[in-house]
């Protein structure tokens, strides 16, 4: 199902991509390119909607005692339905943006520190396990290599493409012993 470059992209059309993928047993690969094509969710005063619920007005929140960002949304409702006294004061909406961009900047440091961390624990457990074999599977490719992700553990790995055919050939030779 091709796409041209001018072609506005819409929640459906990545659908029909999703429904495909299932029927051909890609969906894994093809759902981690779809959310990666995607441009990151970020806080805002301003509502724009959600793109893949193909909603014009969307909020998202839980308790309000895991996030600063759920709060702000509970109190922006009590102001809005007129609840009571705990709503968010005209002050506080006229430093909305402010508030959603400081929100949008502590989620992606907390992000990375995550990967960070799981990262480190990948590779202190993956140093005690060199020569050993994982299941794994192609998850990008260029010019230079492979890119692999671990089945087991979802570690990611580059291959070389240099050092393949010498792979190849150590695999074959194991595998017949």
């Amino acid at each position: 199902m091709p796409f041209n470059k001018t072609d506005t992209v819409r929640p459906q059309d990545f659908n029909r991509v999703l429904a495909k993928a299932r029927d051909s047993g890609k969906v894994e690969q093809v759902s981690e390119m779809v959310l990666r094509s995607q441009a990151q969710a970020e806080y805002s005063a301003e509502n724009y909607g959600h793109f893949g619920l193909n909603l014009d007005r969307y909020a998202h929140f839980t308790s309000p005692i895991r996030r600063y960002a759920d709060l702000i949304v509970h109190r922006a409702l009590i102001t809005a339905l007129k609840l009571g006294d705990d709503g968010l004061s005209d002050s506080e909406i006229s430093k909305l943006q402010g508030i959603a961009q400081h929100i949008s900047s502590t989620e992606r440091r907390a992000m990375a520190a995550e990967r960070e961390t799981s990262d480190r624990l990948l590779a202190q457990f993956l140093a005690g396990q060199i020569g050993a074999r994982f299941e794994g599977r192609i998850s990008g490719v260029t010019r230079s290599g492979l890119f692999v992700r671990l089945t087991e553990t979802g570690a990611d790995g580059f291959i070389p493409a240099s050092t393949i055919g010498a792979i190849t050939t150590a695999m074959s030779k194991s595998s017949r012993r």
